[in-house]
């Protein structure tokens, strides 16, 4: 009785190794071609959900759960609620992606698990006047199946982004001419207590320059220069800053309409998200208020007002 037990144990051992070998087993030719169909569909649907910003049909297939596991272009880690969630602020931005699929590769791990890898060209033009092309841009998944769909339960992408000329902007806005409206002499009460700047800009080619002496009771404690170069390849203004005493900084400045505009570091400009950058407003040809913002927050203002 204990033989044959011990039989019908290595029997089952066998029956099981083999059951695993076959589903382990090379794909066919056919099999990989109609693999390849199926997750086509998948990502086809990926790529459209995206160049439309519809956020339920670009994720349509995503895994939601947290075995899900994304690696963004900055080196960082997402879950699928957080991927989800920075996609919807992307799509919010957007009035215009184009994605052109240049290759396309397929690795068969087996016949559950496929790796796909796509070279495209990516054009994105945001509300907020800028335009990013990423060339190239490298995207890949790995698909698994499940109760008979395939689902992406690993996401990759890689880009080469680069600032590139919005023609899909709301209104064709003349950035030499209205950058003329800061043109003065003007005043500001800062937050620090008894601390005032005094600004003076003036006309600099196609530009401005712009110096600030920040003033407490009466003592200069801070001087800054800026200069505003117009660069017709992005249409903006390219703006080196120096604080005396300090390492020069450097920010790219534009009307988003003909009274409010933007100004971002260099580093953050091809950024979907942008994390930190000045929105400055108008509210008068003699007043203007600007706000500082961090992830979407303000975390402070200044307003000027123009004294000649």
């Amino acid at each position: 009785m204990k033989a044959i037990y011990i039989i019908l144990i290595m029997l089952f051992a066998c029956i099981s190794c083999n059951t695993n070998n076959k589903s382990n087993q090379p794909l066919s030719d056919s099999q990989k071609e109609k693999v390849k169909n199926e997750i086509k569909k998948v990502t086809g649907s990926f790529f459209k959900g995206c160049e439309k910003a519809n956020l339920d049909k670009a994720i349509r297939s995503w895994l939601n759960s947290s075995d899900f596991v994304a690696i963004n272009n900055n080196g960082s880690l997402s879950d699928s609620k957080e991927i989800e969630k920075d996609l919807k602020k992307i799509f919010d931005s957007l009035i215009d992606k184009k994605i052109t699929i240049v290759d396309e590769k397929y690795s068969f791990i087996d016949n559950s698990t496929v790796i796909y890898a796509a070279k495209c060209n990516i054009l994105e033009k945001y509300k907020d006047g800028r335009a990013v092309k990423s060339d190239p841009a490298i995207i890949q998944f790995t698909f698994t199946q499940i109760n008979g769909a395939w689902m992406v339960i690993n996401a990759i992408e890689l880009t080469k982004r680069q600032i590139a000329k919005n023609d899909k902007a709301p209104k064709k806005l003349n950035q030499k001419e209205l950058i003329k409206q800061l043109l003065g002499s003007w005043k500001a009460d800062l937050e620090k207590q008894d601390t005032i700047a005094n600004v003076e800009v003036t006309p600099w080619g196609e530009g401005i320059e712009i110096t600030y002496k920040f003033m407490t009771k009466g003592k200069l404690i801070s001087e800054v220069k800026e200069l505003y170069g117009y660069d017709k390849n992005i249409d903006k203004f390219r703006v080196p800053s120096l604080v005396r005493g300090q390492e020069v900084r450097n920010w790219i400045f534009w009307f988003i309409s003909p009274k409010k505009y933007l100004q971002v570091s260099p580093q953050e400009i091809n950024n979907p998200i942008i994390s930190y950058k000045l929105e400055g407003e108008f509210i008068s040809p003699n007043q203007c208020i600007e706000k500082r913002l961090l992830n979407g927050e303000k975390i402070g203002a200044t307003t000027y007002t123009k004294i000649k």
